[in-house]
């Protein structure tokens, strides 16, 4: 078992280059959204029978997508970080599915059209105010929803 599968799932993983700020989203004003931080936790993967996968953070894209992570070069869920942190960089395309079922907690995505969608999914928090906590990864690289900005800032 690697490192990041021994975590408790609300842990915050590092970013390969330091810290724990994966970016920064800016406001959105159609959502109401300020501008902050994302975040990378190690978080969980649940399948129930006759359900959809569930849970968010490394665990989730781990469990859910590790065929597709192998074939871009990711081989165990150490992996992970590096591959989210090269999703989020300056320029990427954000995206909000108002037709999607889960459209009113104000999820967004991040599209690197070669790479695949990050969904985000904005927090409140306590010791971390409101943030962006990544949920999973898709292979997808067509865009879902309307475009609602860019990343315009590294990460802090």
């Amino acid at each position: 078992m690697t490192g990041i599968l021994k975590l408790k799932p609300n842990q915050l993983i590092e970013h390969p280059n330091g810290g724990h700020v994966f970016g920064v989203i800016p406001e959105i004003v159609r959502l109401g959204a300020a501008e902050a931080s994302v975040y990378l936790k190690a978080g969980l993967h649940r399948m129930r029978p006759g359900q959809p996968a569930a849970g968010y953070g490394v665990k989730h894209i781990w469990e859910g997508k590790k065929k597709e992570l192998r074939s871009r070069g990711c081989t165990k869920a150490d992996d992970v970080p590096l591959f989210v942190a090269n999703l989020i960089v300056l320029g990427a395309e954000l995206y909000h599915d108002s037709a999607h079922p889960r459209a009113a907690m104000n999820r967004i995505t991040i599209l690197r059209t070669q790479d695949g969608t990050l969904l985000l999914e904005p927090l409140m928090d306590r010791n971390l105010g409101f943030h962006y906590s990544v949920v999973t990864w898709t292979p997808r690289t067509k865009p879902m929803g309307i475009q609602v900005g860019t990343i315009a800032k590294n990460r802090a």
